[in-house]
């Protein structure tokens, strides 16, 4: 009895790790197909990148980060009293240049290849 429970166990071993390892060369052949699929897609959709929504997109991201340094500036560098209506307009309009910039990011995505 004792036998065959250790012979199960070593068996019971022996799947685990061949099976560990079957496993991890089937996920470094998915790997390798999903990187390669992921290459080509992003050549597809890099072709079909529409320069005027691009554009727009830019626009946001460069507006996004002056208005995030100026809201750092406002609140950590300024002398003087801290207005809190600036701080909360320049966080709306924060707020409204990132809904800019998702609405601008579906748009490209729902393009289908601009001009």
């Amino acid at each position: 009895m004792i036998r065959m429970l250790s012979a199960m166990a070593v068996l019971t071993a022996s799947m685990f790790l061949f099976g560990a390892a079957d496993a991890q060369e089937k996920n470094k052949k998915e790997a390798a197909l999903t990187g390669a699929a992921a290459k080509a897609r992003l050549k597809k959709i890099v072709q079909k990148i529409d320069p005027e929504i691009r554009d727009a997109q830019k626009a946001l991201q460069t507006a996004k980060k002056k208005l995030q340094t100026a809201l750092n500036d406002e609140v950590f560098n300024e002398k003087g009293p801290v207005e809190g209506k600036v701080i909360d307009q320049l966080k709306a309009a924060l707020k409204d240049v990132e809904s800019a910039l998702k609405h601008a990011n579906k748009a490209q995505r729902l393009d289908k290849g601009g001009d």
